[in-house]
């Protein structure tokens, strides 16, 4: 792997990752709101 690669992944796993909390956080709104 080249630098280059390894730091597109790292971008990667950085965007998957606060894609998945966004996701999370939105799911537990709803949750919330639906229990009202």
């Amino acid at each position: 792997m080249t630098e280059y690669e390894i730091i597109r992944f790292f971008k990667f796993l950085l965007a998957f990752g606060i894609g998945f909390c966004l996701w999370e956080a939105a799911l537990r709104v709803v949750m919330a709101l639906r229990q009202k």
